[in-house]
Formats: structure tokens, C-alpha cells, sequence
């Protein structure tokens, strides 16, 4: 019996081994025949520049068996000639199944003949260059470098106007004006000086919001769920909004645009505010239709005229580069801003039309010689508007300006300033005005331009050099003769400018740039008081620094000038009670009363 049970456990066995030991031809290994698949980084096709060094942006695999592959890559890229080439990528696994993939790489000549526009981005407040900050003109886009510098190619013909758009993170966006230079390689230079963001908060798209900017009147009201996105769809989550008023009396470039509407007529301003809102995700938003929104705009008046009860609303068109008129606002009870209703959220302004007139003149070098195609540019002295225009082939121009006021007139080329004519009076009837003299650019022209707040009321502009010389506003100077340096505008009542100009210096020597606080409270760091210096095409800002107490005198920079007749700028920013000295010792200046 136990002999039978043993035989039957080992047939069981041996049936057991034969069921593990048979198989059909599927079970048998499978082998891999699939080649990696190859992902090229990066564009593809390609382009670079002539001369310029190519970074390839590599490639990666993965295969089905084996995962992560090695790429190696193969190149007859060469950017010294003008030519397409080839990339080739090549990935084989451990079947040895080997992929390739090619990118082309075209290296295309330089293109040194085109027009563009260029200069630099500062941060208005501060003075300082703005590096990441967006230029863009149409499709194209650059972005200013650690130093604020950028070089935007621009499309067009000779005279086409051309609106520039800057933009940049922490930034109030704005747009340029430029007119596209006759040259077929024409720089049009273009600084701008951009406002930080005055307020900014992230707030629940389901609540009522108010965006109000602090010390300021300057607020935005909208209801909840009020916010749609480009598609018209109703935003939910977190919005961010960004507000910052924009005093046009402080500096009416900071204003977007040149101030005209599409017919060309010209606009005056008493004040403007920028708003925006985006979602999560940095995408603009905007009001729904049939939503609207209230905004308070704080009051700029730079003359002495009443400010209306009711003046129009007009907004930036960005593409266009227009201002237009939509809507009205009220004057507030005490004076400080405009109240108004909107549809829609971009930079709202509190402007009126104005008549104008026309100002003529022309713009020459030292030696006499007509400069063709000169900026020629025209700010409100006593009011918040602007134009410009070019120089024609004679050298000439004529800007218009508005009727009764006074206004200044300077010129500026790529790299050069010329002097600034204060012209007009408010009580003119007349329709057009012919300046005397041509506006001046200098071989080596050197320019500085003091602006400020409200208060104080009055600061003055002195220049302290050797043996006796002072330009201040009892001595003015004079271009044509010797000190060869005029200070262009005096101004008495905020704001400035007060505008100095120097073609050539006398002699060598240390000459003192300072400011003096002749009347009105406040103080200069306060107000706040800037310097804006040109020196042979390059700009540099000056704002003061802190630890202002009871000081009447900010001494901003010395100019030096060499045996040779260089000029070199170096910056002092510091306070005293008395009046800067030359190399001579000048004793404290006693000021004459002002009439």
C-alpha cells in the first residue's frame, strides 16, 4: 500500500515537471527592436545671427525598455558664414537600436542698416537704472538691461509715428510717442523715467474692493464679481490691483502718450491715475459690460487759474496712442481730486481741449550750421500740456502750444540738448509766436534741470565757479558771449524747472552745481527735488539724500573741467547751511528779494 502511494507521488511529480518544462513559442523571450525616442530642446529650426556664438539647447531620450537614454549630438554649425547647418542627435539603447533627429541652424548676415529706437529706463523716484523692464513696439519685444539700456528694431517708413510700450514688474505700464527717422540706420532716442506701482493688493473676487493709495486721495472702487477676462468670462479666486496716480505739474512726460487726441488736437491735463487689474495668473482684467466703477483722481494744477467744477474724462488708448474723451468727473468739495464714473480700466486722465497756437523757430549747431530732423519739444510752464515735432530740412519748426499760456521750448538730438526758451504770455492775443534766436546744441553741451514738488514754493538753481563766477537768477549769464552758460528758466512758483545750460566753460577748474531753498515750507528732500543732468547725450539723475534737518543748501554735484577743456561730473549729494565755495572762497551769498 505504501509502495503504491510512493509511486503515485512520484508520477504526480514527474507530471508536475513535464507541465513546467513544456512551452509554446510565446512564452519564449521578446527582443527589443524599438529605437529611443528623441525630444529636441529648444526652437527648431533656428536662427542666429552672423558673428555672434551659438549655444545649442541640447536634446534628451527615452527609450520604451531601457528609460532615460544618452543624447550625443553632432554639429557643422559655423557662425562666421552665412548659411543653413545642421544639428544631428543620436541616441542608441542597450539593443542597440540607435535614433537620430536634426535641427536646422540658419546663421543669417547682421543686418546693420535699420532704424530703431533706443535709450534707457529709470525708476523716476529714485533715479536709479531699471533693468527687466518690457519695450516693445508692435510684436516686438526687448528688455532693458542691468544698466536700463535697450535697442528696439523698428519696421516703417521715414516720419511714420511709432508708439512704444513699457512695461515692467512693480512698474506703472505706460506708452511713448516716437517719429521714425529719415536715416536708413536712424536711432530715435527715447528715455523714460517709469513710476513705481503706488498701491498694490490681492483681494477675493467675490467682495466688494476699494484700491486706495496711501497719503493720497487716489482711489478705485469696484463691486464683486464685477472683473471679466479677455473671453468676457466672469473672474472667481484672487485678483491683484495696481494703482498709481500721476502728477503731470511734477513732470509731464510721466504722462502716457504726447497729450493729443486722434484729430491732433491738443489736451491739457489736472491730473491722471493708471489702473489695472489682473488674475492669478498675471492675465488683465477688465469691468463686465453694463458694470462700471468710481475713481478719484488727485488734483495737478501748475498755474494760478481756478480749477473747474466738471471737466472731462479721457482714457490712454495704448495701441493707438491716442487720448480719448469718455464720461466727465466733479470736482471734491475741498478741492484735492475729481470723482468719476468708468466702463473699463486703463490710465484715466482729468483734461480739457485748449486752442492753440503755433511756435516757430529753428534749431542750429554753435558754428551756425541748420540741424535737420531735431527733436523739438514744448512743455506747459504754466499749464500741464505738451507737443513736439521735428525739424525739417531747413532746420526749422513750428510746435504748437496753448493760446495765453506760457510754455518752454527746447531741442534735443541722438545725443545732444540744446538750450530752453521760455516763450508766450497769458495775456497774448497773438496766433503765433517767432523765437528771436535759433535754439543752440552745443559741440559739448552740457544741460541740468531742477524740478520739485508744490512746496517749497521757491528753490533756486546756482552755479559757483573760479573767479567769480555765478550764474544764479540775479545773473543770469549768457550763450553767445562769455561765461558761454545761461540759466534758461527761473521759476518762482513750484514745480520748477529752473533749467541750466552750459556750451563750453571759461575756464579750468571746479564749478559747484547746488540748490537753494529760497522760500517756502517744506524742505528740499521733501518736495521732492530732483536733478536731471545731460552731459553730452549721457543722462544722470540726482535725487537728495536723506538727513535733511535745517540746511538751506543741497550741493548736488561739482562739474571739473581740465586744461584741455574736459568735462567730468562727480557727485557730492550733501547739506550745509552756507554757500558752496569755488577755489576762490566765496564767502555766503546774500539773496536779493525776488520781484
Amino acid at each position: 500500500m505504501l509502495q503504491q502511494r510512493l509511486i503515485k507521488c512520484f508520477l504526480v511529480s514527474i507530471t508536475i515537471l513535464l507541465m513546467l518544462g513544456c512551452g509554446s513559442e510565446s512564452d519564449k523571450s521578446v527582443t527589443d527592436t524599438l529605437a529611443p525616442v528623441i525630444t529636441i530642446d529648444g526652437d527648431n529650426p533656428i536662427s542666429v545671427d552672423e558673428g555672434s556664438t551659438y549655444t545649442d539647447a541640447g536634446a534628451s531620450a527615452i527609450d520604451a525598455v531601457d528609460g532615460i537614454v544618452n543624447v550625443t549630438s553632432m554639429s557643422t554649425v559655423d557662425t562666421t558664414t552665412v548659411g543653413e547647418y545642421t544639428v544631428t542627435y543620436s541616441a542608441t539603447d542597450t539593443s542597440a537600436n540607435t535614433a537620430t533627429a536634426t535641427r536646422i541652424v540658419n546663421v543669417i548676415a547682421v543686418n546693420t542698416d535699420f532704424r530703431a529706437v533706443e535709450g534707457v529706463i529709470r525708476n523716476y523716484k529714485t533715479g536709479l537704472a531699471v533693468a527687466g523692464v518690457d519695450v516693445s513696439v508692435g510684436s516686438r519685444t526687448v528688455t532693458s538691461d542691468a544698466n536700463g539700456a535697450y535697442l528696439l528694431q523698428v519696421d516703417g517708413n521715414p516720419g511714420d509715428r511709432i508708439v512704444v510700450g513699457i512695461s515692467g514688474d512693480g512698474y506703472s505700464s505706460t506708452s511713448k510717442i516716437v517719429s521714425m527717422g529719415t536715416e536708413v540706420n536712424a536711432r530715435m532716442l527715447l528715455n523714460v523715467d517709469v513710476l513705481p506701482v503706488a498701491f498694490r493688493e490681492t483681494f477675493d473676487s467675490t467682495q466688494d474692493f476699494t484700491a486706495q493709495v496711501a497719503d493720497s486721495p487716489a482711489n478705485v472702487a469696484i463691486e464683486a464679481n464685477s472683473l471679466v477676462n479677455a473671453n468676457g468670462d466672469t473672474v472667481t479666486g484672487d485678483i491683484t490691483a495696481e494703482l498709481t496716480p500721476i502728477d503731470p505739474a511734477l513732470d509731464i512726460s510721466l504722462m502716457p502718450g504726447n497729450m493729443t487726441i486722434s484729430s491732433g488736437d491738443p489736451i491739457a491735463s489736472y491730473g491722471a491715475m493708471t489702473v489695472t487689474f489682473t488674475d492669478a495668473t498675471g492675465n488683465p482684467l477688465n469691468l463686465a459690460t453694463g458694470e462700471t466703477s468710481t475713481i478719484r483722481i488727485p488734483v495737478s494744477n501748475r498755474g494760478t487759474a481756478t480749477v473747474p467744477n466738471s471737466i472731462p474724462l479721457f482714457y490712454f488708448d495704448a495701441t493707438e496712442g491716442f487720448w480719448v474723451e469718455e464720461g466727465t468727473a466733479t470736482l471734491s468739495s475741498d478741492g484735492t481730486y475729481y470723482e468719476g464714473t468708468v466702463s473699463h480700466f486703463s490710465t484715466w486722465n482729468a483734461d480739457y481741449l485748449y486752442e492753440s497756437i503755433s511756435i516757430q523757430g529753428c534749431v542750429q549747431n554753435e558754428d551756425g550750421t541748420k540741424i535737420v530732423n531735431a527733436l523739438v519739444e514744448m512743455e506747459g510752464f504754466n499749464y500741464n500740456g505738451m507737443a513736439s515735432t521735428y525739424t525739417d530740412s531747413n532746420g526749422n519748426f513750428s510746435v504748437n502750444a496753448m493760446k495765453n499760456g506760457i510754455s518752454l521750448v527746447f531741442s534735443s538730438t541722438s545725443e545732444k540738448v540744446s538750450n530752453t526758451v521760455k516763450v508766450g504770455d497769458d495775456e497774448s492775443t497773438a496766433t503765433s509766436i517767432t523765437l528771436e534766436d535759433c535754439l543752440i546744441v552745443g559741440d559739448v553741451p552740457l544741460t541740468a534741470r531742477l524740478t520739485w514738488g508744490e512746496n517749497p514754493r521757491d528753490l533756486d538753481t546756482h552755479i559757483i565757479g573760479p573767479n567769480s563766477y555765478h550764474i544764479w537768477y540775479a545773473s543770469q549769464g549768457h550763450l553767445g558771449i562769455e561765461p558761454f552758460a545761461r540759466l534758461d528758466v527761473d521759476d518762482t512758483s513750484s514745480y520748477g524747472p529752473e533749467v541750466f545750460t552750459a556750451l563750453r566753460f571759461p575756464e579750468a577748474g571746479t564749478y559747484h552745481y547746488a540748490v537753494y531753498h529760497y522760500s517756502g515750507s517744506s524742505t528740499i528732500s521733501a518736495s521732492p527735488a530732483r536733478v536731471e543732468l545731460i552731459l553730452n547725450g549721457e543722462r544722470k539723475v540726482f535725487i537728495p539724500s536723506a538727513g535733511q534737518v535745517n540746511e538751506s543748501w543741497w550741493n548736488v554735484f561739482d562739474i571739473v573741467v581740465d586744461a584741455d577743456g574736459n568735462i567730468s561730473i562727480v557727485p557730492i549729494n550733501t547739506w550745509s547751511s552756507d554757500t558752496p565755495t569755488s577755489s576762490q572762497k566765496l564767502n555766503r551769498v546774500t539773496m536779493p528779494l525776488k520781484v
